[in-house]
C-alpha cells in the first residue's frame, strides 16, 4: 500500500506540481475535550516556569469535515474524513464521474497525439478531489472543517494524543525540566484567516494563565506557527508573553508559496526532465522506479498537452484550495504581497478576502518594530533556524521545482531570511563575496564576527543578533536536531541564558548539522525493552557499550553529525545482530541496476528531444543534438 501511496504522489508531482504538502486543512475549531476548570498543580503561579505554548507548523492540527447535522463525514471504510495535511475526496462518484473519464481522454489522447479533453479531465479531478478544502471568494470554508483542539495541559490530553505530538515536536525534556502540565499545544485553522486565529489564541492563552495562575505565557512557534505570532503580536500585543522561541518559524512566509502563486517554475529541459526526477527518486528511494518509469511515461504525451496538464492541474489546486486562502496569503513573503494581491485579487468579488490579507500583510510591515518594542518591553525572543539548503533540498524534494530554489538561502522549506528575522544568506553552494563586510557589530566586543565559518551567512542584519542561533547545513525538520532541541530548553529554563555570548562554547551562535530522531524514536527504545540477560558477554558489552555512545550523542549541545550517525550504525548493528530488531530491506540489485539503466536513458532522451515528446521529434538532428548541446550545470 505504501509503494502505492508514494506512486500516486509521484504521479501528482507531474498534474499538480506536487503542490499538495502545502495543502493544509482547517475551518472552525472542534473543542475536544472541555477542560476549561482544570487546574495545575502549580495554580499560584510560583512555580518559577511560565506554560509554554505551542503554536505548531504544518501536520500538527488534525481536521475533520462535518456535515450539515455537526456529525463527522465517515469514507467507505467508517472513518472520519479529514487528516493533518492533505485529503481528498475519493468517494466513489469522484472515481466513477472523475478518474474514469481521466482514463478514457488520457488512452485516446495518447492514441491520437493530441489533446481528447485530458487536460479539462485533469482539472476537473482536481477540483473534485479537493473540494472539501475549497475556500469561496470571501476566504470562507465551503465546507465545515474542524480543528481538534484540547484547553488542558499535555499532562490531560488523551495518552494516545501525548504521543503523537511527542513524535511531532519531540520536546520531552522540555517536559521533564517545566512538567506535562505546563505544555499547551495550540492547533489553528490551516486554511482558516490568521487574524481569527488570533482572537482564539488571545482567549487560550487567557485560559492558560487562569489554569496555572501565572501571569504570562512562553510562545514556541514552530514553522507555520510564525505566521501566526506575527499577526497576533500586532493585533493583541505582548502583555501577557514572557518568552518567544522561534523555531524555524515563517515569520515572514516562504517563498514556495510565492512561487505557486507566480507559477515560478523551473520547467527546463535539463532539470526538469532529467534532475527534477532524479531528486524525487533519490528523496523517495524505494519508489525511483516509479519516477523514471514516470518520466519517460510523458514522453508518450506532446509536448504542448504536458505542458497543458501542468497548467490545467495548477488551475485546479490554485482555484480550489491557494486562491481564496487567507491563510495561505499570509504564507507569501511581505516583499512579493503587493504584485500577487494586484494580480489575483483586484476585483470587486475578492473586495472582502482583500480586506483580509492586506490586514494580515501590515502585520508583516509591523514585524520588526514590534520585536524590537518587544524586547525593549523585557520580553525574550530567541531565533533558532536552519540555512544552507535549496528547497526542496534532502526532503520534499518537489519543492525543488520552484524557481527560487537556486536563488535563495533556506532550511528547504523556508529561506533563511524569515526564520532569522532578517539575517542575510548567500545562495546555496555559494559564499559572500570576498569583499563583504557585516552590517553590525557587536557592542562590547566589535572583533566579534556574526558572519558564519563558512562564509554563508551574515546574521549581523537581523533584527536580533545576538538572539539569532543559525544550525548550518540543516534541513527544516530540525526536530531530530537535538542540539537544537537541546538549546530550547536551556532559554526556557536558564535565566542565566541571555544571548549567543552567555556561553558560546557550549551554545555556539553558528552550530551544525546533526539528527538523532532514529536514536530516540526507535533503536533506544527497543534497547531499554530488550532482555539482555541470555546475551553473550560480548554481545551484552557491546550493546550497552553502543547504548552509553548514543545516550552521550542526545546529550550534545554542539551537534556532530558524524558521530551521530556512528552511534545510529553501532546501535542498529548490535540490535540486528542480538536479534532485538530486524535488519533493514536491502534494495534489490536487480532494481538497482535498472534503475542506472532507466536513468541513462532518459539523460540521452533528454540531450535528442529536450522537452519534446517522442512524436514530436527530436528539435534538432539527433548528431547535433547529442554531440553538440551544452550541459547544464548541476544544481548541488
Amino acid at each position: 500500500m505504501k509503494k502505492v501511496i508514494k506512486a500516486v504522489s509521484i504521479v501528482l508531482a507531474f498534474t499538480i506540481i506536487f503542490s499538495s504538502v502545502f495543502i493544509y486543512s482547517s475551518a472552525d475549531t472542534y473543542v475536544s475535550d472541555d477542560t476549561g476548570a482544570y487546574l495545575s498543580d502549580c495554580h499560584n503561579g510560583d512555580c518559577g516556569h511560565d506554560p509554554v505554548v505551542i503554536l505548531p507548523g504544518i501536520n500538527h492540527s488534525p481536521t475533520y469535515v462535518y456535515d450539515e447535522n455537526d456529525e463527522p463525514i465517515l469514507d467507505r471504510k467508517g472513518n472520519k474524513i479529514g487528516g493533518t495535511i492533505f485529503f481528498a475526496d475519493l468517494s466513489t462518484k469522484v472515481i466513477l464521474t472523475k478518474v474514469v473519464p481521466l482514463v478514457y481522454h488520457l488512452i485516446k489522447t495518447l492514441i491520437t497525439q493530441r489533446d481528447g479533453g485530458f487536460t479539462d479531465s485533469i482539472y476537473n479531478f482536481v477540483t473534485a478531489a479537493l473540494k472539501y478544502q475549497h475556500c469561496d471568494e470571501n476566504g470562507d470554508n465551503v465546507y465545515d472543517l474542524k480543528t481538534e483542539r484540547y484547553y488542558c495541559p499535555l499532562s490531560e490530553t488523551p495518552s494516545e494524543y501525548r504521543e503523537w505530538i511527542y513524535k511531532m515536536v519531540p520536546i520531552q525534556r522540555l517536559s521533564k525540566d517545566i512538567g506535562e502540565d505546563h505544555i499547551y499545544w495550540f492547533t489553528f485553522n490551516l486554511v482558516g484567516k490568521p487574524l481569527e486565529d488570533c482572537d482564539e489564541l488571545y482567549e487560550y492563552i487567557q485560559t492558560v494563565k487562569k489554569q496555572t495562575g501565572h501571569d504570562k505565557v512562553d510562545l514556541i512557534n514552530i514553522s507555520l506557527g510564525g505566521t501566526v505570532f506575527t499577526a497576533y503580536i500586532d493585533k493583541y500585543g505582548w502583555e501577557d508573553i514572557g518568552k518567544v522561541i522561534n523555531a524555524v518559524a515563517a515569520t515572514d512566509g516562504t517563498d514556495i508559496i510565492a512561487d505557486f502563486y507566480e507559477r515560478n517554475f523551473d520547467l527546463s529541459d535539463e532539470f526538469f526532465y532529467d534532475k527534477y526526477t532524479e531528486l524525487i527518486a533519490e528523496s523517495e528511494s524505494d519508489a525511483s522506479l516509479t519516477a523514471d518509469l514516470l518520466i519517460l511515461a510523458v514522453r508518450l504525451l506532446p509536448r504542448q498537452v504536458f505542458r497543458d496538464t501542468l497548467t490545467r492541474a495548477t488551475d485546479g489546486f490554485l482555484d480550489t484550495i491557494m486562491l481564496n486562502c487567507p491563510h495561505l496569503w499570509a504564507c507569501i513573503p511581505g516583499d512579493r504581497y503587493d504584485g500577487l494581491s494586484k494580480r489575483y485579487l483586484s476585483g470587486e468579488e475578492h473586495a472582502k478576502l482583500k480586506a483580509l490579507t492586506d490586514k494580515y500583510h501590515e502585520a508583516q510591515l509591523h514585524l520588526y518594530d514590534n520585536v524590537r518594542a518587544m524586547v525593549s518591553d523585557g520580553v525574550s525572543i530567541n531565533n533558532i533556524c536552519g540555512s544552507n539548503y535549496y528547497f526542496g533540498e534532502e526532503m520534499y524534494a518537489y519543492f525543488s521545482i520552484v524557481g527560487s530554489s537556486a536563488e535563495t538561502n533556506s532550511d528547504g522549506i523556508i529561506q533563511l531570511s524569515s526564520t532569522s528575522l532578517g539575517a542575510t544568506g548567500a545562495p546555496h553552494y555559494t559564499t559572500l563575496p570576498d569583499d563583504y563586510v557585516q552590517a553590525g557589530t557587536y557592542d562590547k566586543d566589535p572583533s566579534y564576527s556574526y558572519i558564519s565559518p563558512d562564509r554563508c551567512v551574515d546574521v549581523s542584519t537581523s533584527v536580533l543578533p545576538d538572539n539569532t542561533w543559525v544550525f548550518l547545513n540543516q534541513h527544516h525538520e530540525i526536530g531530530g536536531n537535538e542540539a537544537a532541541l537541546h538549546l530550547i530548553d536551556e532559554l526556557l529554563t536558564n535565566p542565566e541564558m541571555k544571548d549567543v555570548h552567555s556561553d558560546p562554547d557550549t551554545w555556539p551562535q553558528f552550530n551544525g548539522p546533526m539528527n538523532v530522531k532514529r536514536l530516540k524514536r526507535w533503536l533506544l527504545p527497543d534497547a531499554y525493552a530488550f532482555d539482555k540477560s541470555k546475551l553473550s558477554d560480548e554481545d551484552r558489552a557491546e550493546l550497552e557499550g553502543a547504548v552509553s555512545e548514543a545516550e552521550a550523542v542526545i546529550e550534545l549541545t554542539v551537534a556532530d553529525k558524524d558521530a551521530a550517525d556512528r552511534a545510529t550504525e553501532r546501535l542498529e548493528n548490535i540490535l540486528v545482530k542480538t536479534g532485538a530488531r530486524k535488519p533493514e530491506k536491502e534494495h534489490s540489485k536487480v532494481g538497482t541496476a535498472v534503475h542506472k539503466i532507466l536513468r541513462r536513458i532518459i539523460t540521452f532522451l533528454v540531450k535528442v528531444y529536450g522537452s519534446n515528446g517522442i512524436s514530436d521529434g527530436p528539435s534538432k538532428s539527433i548528431w547535433n543534438k547529442f554531440f553538440q548541446i551544452k550541459k547544464g550545470g548541476k544544481r548541488g
